[in-house]
């Protein structure tokens, strides 16, 4: 299987979820070392139709939100007809959720306002999973799975557990 992570940063996770994927890695961050230097919010032409799998963990919240469902038709173009993409944000449920308390968790700070080791790591959007959905769909990608679920994230030295989206949505077989 053919995966595409885009935006791995210094840690690819494709290769935890695909294990047996052959997974080539597109990053915007010369110093990141992927496969592909590139911005992807506008799909390199040698890269479409040739993926089985694009994933993208904690980067979609990174692109201009007025700018998400074109980002997402680009990135489908890397998709042969019927691959997955696979998108995982943090929950906007939680960041309100938890800033409504009166004694937030540490790790909601970092998901609105990111440690930025350099300017590619600033967050422009924020998701629900029912927007996330309909970006999906109005990208014509259709959801095929969607779940909200905690997760660990390493920021600097410290672990936090935080809310995250997981969707799943097919490209049309055309």
């Amino acid at each position: 299987m053919k995966v595409l992570e885009i935006g791995p940063g210094l840690r690819a996770q494709a290769h935890d979820i695909f294990k047996k994927g052959e997974v080539t890695t597109l990053d915007i961050d010369p110093s990141v070392k992927a496969d592909i230097t590139a911005d992807a919010r506008t799909m390199p032409q040698e890269l479409y139709g040739k993926f089985e799998v694009v994933i993208a963990s904690h980067v979609l919240q990174c692109i201009e939100h007025w700018n998400t469902e074109n980002v997402l038709k680009e990135w489908a173009k890397a998709l042969i007809p019927g691959g997955e993409m696979h998108i995982l944000v943090p929950s906007f449920e939680w960041v309100i959720s938890e800033m409504a308390k009166e004694k937030p968790v540490n790790g909601v700070m970092f998901v609105l306002y990111p440690i930025v080791s350099n300017h590619f790591n600033l967050h422009y959007a924020a998701f629900t999973l029912r927007k996330l959905r309909a970006n999906l769909d109005n990208a014509n990608l259709h959801v095929i799975q969607a779940r909200t679920g905690p997760t660990p994230m390493l920021i600097g030295p410290e672990k936090f557990i935080i809310d995250q989206h997981y969707v799943i949505a097919k490209k049309p077989k055309e």
